[in-house]
Parts: C-alpha cells; sequence; structure tokens
C-alpha cells in the first residue's frame, strides 16, 4: 500500500480517486479519461499531496457524489478560494491532460482564420459568462463554500 497525507492509503482511495478523476476529465473535456490518465493522476496524488481543509474535502465530495458541473464551480473558486482543492485537482488534470497528443487541439488552434478565431472566442467568452453564473448558483444551492 502506498502511504498518503490524508489520511488512508492511496490504495484505499483508489476508488474515490478514479471515480474523482472520471468526473473532473468529463466535465473539462465532454469524455472519459484514459486509463494512462487516470493512472498519473493516482500517482500525483502519491507524490503531490494536496492540502485541504475538511469543508474542502467535503465540498469536493459533494461535487463529485452530486456529478456537479465542476468547471463551473471551480471557475467561481478561482476568485473566492483560489486555493481551494478543486481548483488545484483540475490544474493537475489539466497539466496530465496537455502533455498527451490527443489533446493538442484543446490546448492550441493552429488555424489560420481569423475571423473564425474571433467568433470562437466571443462564444467561449458567452459560454465563460454562462459557467460563472451556473457556479454561483451551483455553489449557493448545495452550500459548497
Amino acid at each position: 500500500m502506498i502511504p498518503s497525507t490524508s489520511g488512508g492509503s492511496i490504495a484505499d482511495q483508489g476508488g474515490s480517486l478514479d471515480r474523482e478523476v472520471r468526473h473532473l476529465h468529463d466535465c473539462l473535456f465532454g469524455f472519459p479519461p484514459a486509463d494512462d490518465i487516470i493512472v498519473q493522476y493516482r500517482l500525483a496524488h502519491k507524490f503531490l499531496p494536496l492540502p485541504a481543509s475538511p469543508a474542502m474535502k467535503h465540498s469536493l465530495d459533494r461535487i463529485v457524489n452530486l456529478k456537479l458541473d465542476a468547471e463551473a464551480i471551480e471557475l467561481v473558486l478561482r476568485r473566492q478560494v483560489p486555493r481551494h482543492i478543486l481548483c488545484q485537482k483540475l490544474h493537475v488534470l489539466c497539466y496530465l491532460a496537455e502533455a498527451r497528443s490527443a489533446y493538442y487541439p484543446r490546448f492550441v488552434n493552429e488555424d489560420a482564420a481569423f475571423l473564425k478565431a474571433c467568433c470562437c472566442l466571443g462564444l467561449h467568452g458567452i459560454r465563460s459568462l454562462f459557467k460563472r453564473l451556473r457556479g454561483e448558483y451551483l455553489i449557493r444551492r448545495h452550500a459548497l463554500v
């Protein structure tokens, strides 16, 4: 068993970490993670223990168990509580994903179409506003902070 700083062992937390990474990945990318991302996520928790208060851990558990929109909630928490465990875990997940070629188009735009890029930027701005409103609603509705 691999020791953990958060109480149990990584082996004991395996099921909850797997459930967590599956939900967070689906919220960010819209599809299930590959097995290697799950393994790397577990290893990241072994080598990079993320400090969190019991309240933060409880809110993360609620987000995963209720399958709430983690991306929307993180958008709000990023301003309110920048070191929140959800923000840190999404950063780790993005870091793991961006190193894989399958995710390259999600992080880099190589199109030379200026008008299309401006339209996409505008649409993502509107999407971000919607996500922020949704995140604020979910935080209030489920008392996450």
